[in-house]
């Protein structure tokens, strides 16, 4: 055989390869689209779902959550024709893929079904997990055969920050429930390729500190153990979050209610492992149900005072529970929940390192000690922290003695006399004019879909000045083209207010969901206003992304995104003659003051009168 001959061999065979991995990625991306199309049908996955808590419609159109409930089977024509294929080549793939055995069987037959997808979004693994009547344990999870991606959730990665890795894809959903959204799942965490995967992948991301949520168990101590190792010879700290004995995630998380506030505290490093509140005695049977396996009910039903410990009432760790506790009953929104659960953690942290273990022994001195602390950060922080970190830090501490105060757990208030620090007055980083605003808003190519979609979010945000989250959570009725209006659902402070919005942003809008909106749109419609590429209610941090590159892009050396249209839009209307408290009313500030920045920013009436009167102007 001559070269040219042996080159188109190895030509073809590359060829071939990449088809073949084309196939394979779009027959798991079809299934899994089928699998996810069956699960709204499935009364039993519902359920099942809602016992976990993972019944929330953001959570499973984000990780495209599914059911196999036997009918792949019977829709293989359907697929097959919707991809161009024949049924039997269809059917074939699915066998290389391990989704249907050489039985004929599903694999994932009567599995809620999740999967692992890649940083480009394609699905390169499945998770199942057999569907489980109420008082009977979990079955053991599934996967698909063969070399492939074993990490849930690697987009997770791309931000830098801490990370929470699980051993189980239901333990990780839990903990992205409620609210702790950089968490990992390893799908077989005692392999060492698997483990190695985990490595690298971590390894070239910014992840300074890693925290294993591994199960309490023989297997997972040692998986956790050999885990942290691992990261630590790559300069990634690893810490074990201290689940009790045979506990893992969704046990605590179900026992320890609510979860939104234990679940938080124990992630702090507010609960250490043998001081965990529980409202089940150390000797009593724990409950019969989906989420305890039964070596968990052994372990807990053996487990003695000193591994689960309920005289902490006036232990700081348990008052900070309970009061974390109060904020939900008093309608705090989450993230202000999880926030202070860090900031009352580095309370608890400096407290402890004096040997201040009890409410009732804090004093004025000591937080006066504590707030000095802060100018030179504490709990392992590596910068100072911002005056506003301090001064939000201070009010968190406030709060928590006042509480303590009403709950008689202390008999007068030691931060009365706790000062916040200044905060220094600053203006926006970065504002555009109105000419500027125009070359961004030029960016997106509106012949494309996502182009045309862009466009008409930046027009929304730069005609009405609204943030990023009350721009992700409308719905098709907030748009009142016919009065001009937007109603936001919740802004910030849960506050409802209704915003102009200008004829071009509408007319812009209406072009976004006739063309594009029906061309996003999956088998289940969210009823947002602005969907992202698969379909679901768009991700902050994609949004972000994809509107900086636009600022970028348009070469004004500035930098900015979302909030860049905010300032923007407020500055150019103020120096067009808005009123400063017109402006409060459509930015939704509580406070005038912090409306009042835009009239530093907007100088031109300044510069006029500079120019008009300064004895130094030019000419004379």
């Amino acid at each position: 055989m001559s070269t040219s001959e042996g080159a188109s061999d190895r030509s073809d065979g590359r060829e071939t390869a990449a088809t073949d991995a084309e196939e394979a990625d779009d027959t798991l991306d079809r299934v899994t689209d089928f699998y996810q199309a069956a699960l709204p049908r499935s009364a039993p996955a519902l359920e099942f779902l809602a016992r976990l808590g993972l019944d929330e419609h953001a959570l499973l159109t984000r990780f495209r959550l599914g059911v196999s409930d036997r009918t792949l089977g019977r829709a293989v024509p359907a697929l097959a024709a919707a991809v161009a294929r024949t049924g039997t080549s269809l059917r074939d793939a699915l066998r290389r893929e391990g989704l249907v055995r050489a039985s004929g069987h599903e694999h994932f037959a009567g599995c809620i079904v999740v999967p692992l997808m890649d940083t480009d979004g394609r699905v390169r693994q499945c998770y199942g997990r057999r569907l489980a009547a109420p008082g009977h344990a979990l079955r053991p999870t599934r996967a698909l055969p063969g070399a492939r991606l074993g990490i849930w959730n690697v987009a997770a990665v791309a931000e830098s920050g801490d990370l929470v890795l699980c051993d189980d894809v239901i333990d990780a959903l839990i903990l992205w429930r409620l609210g702790q959204h950089r968490v990992l799942a390893l799908l077989r965490p005692s392999e060492q390729t698997a483990m190695d995967a985990l490595v690298a992948l971590l390894r070239r991301g910014d992840v300074p500190r890693a925290q294993v949520a591994f199960a309490a168990t023989a297997e997972g101590n040692l998986a956790a153990t050999r885990l942290s190792a691992a990261l630590a010879a790559t300069g990634i700290a690893a810490v074990r979050v201290p689940l009790p004995r045979g506990f893992d995630v969704r046990t605590f998380a179900r026992v320890h209610a609510p979860a939104v506030v234990s679940v938080g505290a124990l992630l702090q490093g507010v609960l250490p492992v043998r001081r965990v509140v529980s409202p089940v005695a150390p000797s009593a049977r724990p409950p019969e149900d989906a989420n305890h396996t039964p070596d968990e009910r052994a372990a807990h039903s053996h487990a003695s005072a000193s591994d689960i410990a309920c005289d902490i009432a006036c232990d700081i760790a348990g008052d900070i529970v309970r009061h974390l506790e109060s904020l939900v009953a008093n309608g705090f929104a989450r993230s202000t929940i999880r926030t202070r659960q860090a900031q009352l953690a580095r309370l608890a942290a400096v407290l402890a390192a004096e040997g201040v273990t009890r409410t009732e022994d804090v004093t004025a001195e000591g937080l006066e000690r504590f707030r000095v602390a802060l100018a030179r950060g504490v709990s392992g922080d590596t910068r100072e922290p911002s005056w506003s970190t301090q001064a939000n830090l201070v009010t968190a501490v406030r709060m928590f003695c006042a509480w303590a105060v009403r709950t008689r757990r202390l008999t007068a208030d030691p931060s009365v006399g706790l000062e916040r620090p200044r905060l220094p007055r600053r203006l926006p980083r970065a504002v555009l004019s109105a000419s500027e605003a125009e070359r961004v808003l030029a960016r997106p190519d509106p012949a494309t879909p996502l182009g045309l979609r862009d466009r008409a979010i930046m027009e929304v945000l730069y005609s009405t000045g609204i943030r990023r989250m009350e721009l992700i959570g409308l719905d098709l009725p907030d748009l009142d083209a016919e009065r001009g209006v937007l109603f936001i659902r919740e802004g910030k402070g849960r506050k409802d207010r209704l915003v102009p919005i200008g004829d071009r942003a509408i007319h812009w809008t209406h072009r976004y969901l006739d063309r594009t909106r029906p061309q996003l749109l999956r088998d289940h419609d969210p009823g947002a206003i602005f969907l992202g590429a698969r379909g679901a209610r768009m991700r902050p941090t994609r949004l972000t992304e994809r509107l900086h590159g636009y600022v970028l892009g348009a070469g004004l050396g500035k930098s900015g995104s979302c909030h860049i249209f905010r300032h923007t839009m407020a500055t150019l209307m103020h120096a067009g003659g808005a009123d400063i408290r017109d402006l409060q009313e459509m930015l939704g500030h509580a406070l005038l003051s912090t409306t009042q920045i835009y009239t530093h920013v907007s100088i031109a009436r300044l510069k006029a009168v500079h120019t008009r009167t300064h004895p130094a102007r030019f000419g004379r």
